[in-house]
């Protein structure tokens, strides 16, 4: 997703599904939310490494490609019996 107007707080880049599944999440709290969450496709690279590097190289990345704040989302799959080797 990506920030929806200029003066929006903030945004996500994410599939359009998950666009919907945030917000839903978002309307189900008792706080009011005075953004507008939009999704944007960012094509970002497959980076490999430590899981906590991969998720916020990922985030930087897109904040930079939109402009603005951003949330992201990745799965990981390590393998701890093969010195955490990440899939």
């Amino acid at each position: 997703m990506s920030v929806a107007s200029p003066w929006s707080p903030w945004g996500c880049v994410v599939a359009k599904k998950k666009a919907e599944e945030v917000k839903r999440i978002l309307a189900s709290g008792s706080t009011s939310f005075s953004f507008k969450i939009t999704n944007k496709k960012v094509d970002l690279p497959e980076l490999q490494g430590d899981p906590v590097y991969i998720a916020r190289e990922k985030a930087a990345l897109a904040a930079k490609e939109v402009n603005g704040a951003v949330i992201t989302e990745d799965t990981s799959l390590c393998f701890s019996a093969l010195n955490d080797l990440p899939g």
